[in-house]
């Protein structure tokens, strides 16, 4: 039920045939002065490629106060499955399942049974990054170290970190509604458990709309929160505006990375 429920809404205030609760009722942010009063701690564990919950996990994170732990890896939901798309499917998840649920234990055993074993003993997230398929630890976001880049949508389809030459430029795209990112994307694979495929996409992206850097002259690690600035006029009064952040290897072989997603009518 309560999966109708936020699947047949539209605006956070909305309610539905279920229930007269809001979706807003079913988030802790509604709840977030009370929790952070009560001081207790928080153990948050996120996937990588598990819907949204990555991004849930850093955000709960930076904005609660609580004493936290927060661990985000490259699973899929449930962490079953390693679902790091530079690795084969079927690739043992690391850690384990049952390491997985012995580091939870241990969050208990702290606040439950007063074992004084260091799980808590700072506000730390301790991320995985794929590709280079390394677990790190950070205690502030973006990690420390990191730097900003901008980059421009160009012509010729170009992604250039040089400023646009002419004041305003414009691509058209005809909207092709068989593009897909298929049945085993970080959406579909969520109450199963499935592993997320997303395969090689060169075929998928010649649908899109697609602007592509040069080689990268040096191996680059991509941590945090890419923002992209569109700015678009469109034939329809509503439509759902996807980015894809994409890998492309010396091959021509494309790697899903992320993505990021806005339906027009919620813009501001």
């Amino acid at each position: 039920d309560v999966y109708q429920l936020v699947t047949s809404a539209t605006f956070r205030d909305d309610t539905n045939d279920l229930s007269e609760a809001p979706i807003d009722a079913l988030s802790t942010h509604n709840f977030k002065d009370d929790i952070e009063r009560s001081g207790v701690g928080i153990y948050t564990w996120g996937g990588w490629m598990d819907e949204t919950m990555a991004d849930a996990a850093i955000r709960r994170l930076l904005t609660y106060s609580n004493p936290q732990r927060t661990v985000v890896g490259p699973w899929n939901h449930g962490g079953g499955r390693h679902a790091s798309q530079y690795l084969p499917s079927g690739t043992p998840t690391d850690p384990s399942t049952e390491r997985q649920w012995l580091e939870c234990v241990k969050f208990f055993d702290y606040y439950l049974k007063d074992i004084d074993n260091g799980v808590m003993s700072e506000k730390i997230l301790i991320y995985y990054t794929m590709g280079e398929e390394k677990w790190k630890l950070t205690n502030v976001w973006p990690p420390a170290g990191s730097s900003q880049t901008r980059w421009h949508l160009a012509d010729n389809h170009e992604l250039s970190q040089a400023e646009p030459s002419a004041e305003s430029r414009a691509d058209t795209y005809k909207i092709d509604f068989d593009a897909t990112t298929g049945a085993t994307n970080r959406w579909h694979t969520q109450l199963g458990g499935d592993d997320v495929i997303y395969g090689d996409r060169a075929e998928q992206d010649r649908r899109l709309l697609t602007y592509t850097s040069a080689p990268l002259s040096e191996d680059l690690e991509i941590t945090g929160h890419p923002v992209v600035t569109l700015y678009v006029a469109s034939t329809h009064a509503d439509g759902a505006f996807f980015v894809y952040l994409e890998d492309v290897d010396e091959s021509g072989k494309v790697t899903y990375l992320t993505e990021g997603q806005l339906r027009a009518l919620h813009r501001k």
